[in-house]
């Protein structure tokens, strides 16, 4: 019989609690959407920023979708090529310098 009465009490704190939080939503959501009809503060500078933008992306061709590709240079192979060390000859084995080890 308690365990009745103390669900039903925990369901009204429940209840109230969830109704609180309802209240508190609302009014939340009033705040925002008088927010939302208010009109921006910076309207006026975002536009004169985007016309700047625009006119720096014309000056500079950003606006094209062509990949600017620097032509390869001539001299490429030759400094790979010359960035390249010497083949090793493996037909003399190497005496190394280090003693043998015994087993």
């Amino acid at each position: 019989m308690q365990s009745i009465e103390h669900a039903l009490r925990s369901l009204d704190k429940l209840a109230d609690h969830e109704q609180e939080r309802s209240l508190r939503l609302g009014k939340t959501l009033a705040d925002y959407q008088a927010q939302a009809d208010k009109p921006f503060d910076h309207e006026a500078r975002m536009k004169e920023l985007l016309a700047r933008q625009a006119q720096l992306n014309a000056a500079l061709d950003l606006d094209k979708n062509e990949m600017q590709v620097a032509p390869p240079a001539e001299d490429t192979m030759t400094i790979v090529a010359e960035s390249v060390p010497e083949p090793v000859s493996l037909s003399k084995p190497q005496r190394s310098s280090f003693p043998a080890m015994s087993p």
